[in-house]
């Protein structure tokens, strides 16, 4: 059954290697670690379920993975040293009473997978100016955190799912000049932000799913100038976001569903001059997007039911190139109105393109 109570380590202490007290569960108390350790390997304290406070010195350096995996009991403030460079998978995962405010210190580049997945007790996040990568799952199902999600300007990376679940975090989401790349849904269920939403143009793509039903955000989405591709479901029912939504002249691709049921997003719908793909369902059901839609000669794949249900759409330009029109295209585009010019090289229009688009005529 192994040793119980309080763990006395000697002052003396650089390191404590792979899995030295793992699964101890009867030590207790609080793990106060003293200042020259500077290393804590993988599994040291993991399933340590009787720890009940943890104190680390500005010594240490590195905490490999799962270092305190499953410490159940820890609770109260976690103090992240000033010093630490190496942050692993799981280190914190699964420690649900640390309480108060996290701050990752600039001098780790790069934060674990999973690092603090499931940690709920916490009541506010910083991540200070220095870390450059957020690894997947890192605070996944990080529910306490409350307040804005604010990123360094040194941030260059944010993994799959990193956010996941952080369902609490409020305001605006702005992600940072500089960051060059974003997976796949990143802040899924992050259901509580509400400001708009500013993707920089640092980020040539954006993934699929990237901002998934992030039904929160009340405010504008806008897109950087850089930005070339946007991925499937990236913007997927974002249905509450009720300002503009601004494309980047250097947009090449929408992805199918990108948009589709934004049904509050407002303004002209301004595709740019260089677009080449839009994809199957990009804008379906953005129902208040205006304006004269223009779409450009560069275009070379358009999806079936692209712009069903833009219901507030007034007029429609098909590039004189297009040869095909795809079904459903312009299906329930209701407030189309005027003269509808029909590309002469055309030799199909599919099944309900222009479906209850009872104000359009055509030559």
């Amino acid at each position: 059954s192994g040793f119980s109570g309080e763990l006395q380590l000697p002052d003396t202490l650089k390191s404590i290697g792979k899995n030295a007290f793992m699964n101890r569960s009867k030590l207790t108390g609080t793990l106060t670690l003293k200042e020259g350790l500077t290393f804590i390997g993988e599994n040291a304290f993991s399933g340590c379920t009787g720890l009940t406070g943890l104190q680390l010195p500005d010594s240490l350096t590195t905490i490999q993975g799962k270092a305190f995996y499953n410490c159940t009991g820890l609770s109260g403030e976690l103090v992240l040293p000033q010093n630490l460079e190496v942050l692993g998978y799981y280190a914190f995962g699964n420690c649900s009473g640390f309480t108060g405010h996290l701050t990752i210190p600039g001098s780790l580049k790069a934060i674990g997978a999973n690092a603090f997945a499931s940690c709920k007790g916490f009541t506010g996040l910083t991540i200070s100016e220095g870390v450059e990568e957020i690894y997947e799952y890192a605070f996944n199902n990080c529910s306490g955190f409350t307040g804005t999600l604010e990123f360094p300007s040194t941030l260059k990376k944010i993994q799959r799912m990193a956010f996941s679940r952080c369902s609490e975090f409020t305001g605006d989401l702005i992600l940072p000049e500089g960051l060059t790349s974003l997976a796949d849904r990143a802040f899924d269920g992050c259901s509580g932000l509400n400001g708009d939403l500013y993707v920089p143009g640092s980020l040539k793509e954006i993934p699929k799913q990237a901002f998934y039903q992030l039904r929160g955000i009340t405010g504008s989405i806008t897109l950087g100038e850089g930005v070339e591709k946007i991925g499937e479901q990236a913007f997927y029912y974002c249905d509450q976001a009720a300002g503009t939504l601004t494309l980047p002249v250097s947009l090449k691709t929408v992805g199918n569903q990108a948009f589709q049921s934004c049904g509050k997003l407002t303004g002209d719908l301004n595709l740019p001059a260089g677009i080449y793909e839009i994809g199957a369902n990009a804008f379906s059901y953005c129902s208040l997007l205006t304006g004269n839609l223009v779409i450009p000669e560069t275009v070379e794949t358009l999806g079936s039911s692209a712009f069903r249900g833009c219901s507030s759409l007034s007029s429609v330009t098909l590039p004189g190139n297009l040869t095909e029109i795809p079904a459903s295209l312009f299906s329930n585009c209701s407030g189309l109105k005027g003269q509808l010019n029909l590309p002469d090289g055309l030799t199909c229009i599919r099944n309900n393109a222009f479906y209850s688009c009872t104000g359009l005529s055509s030559e």
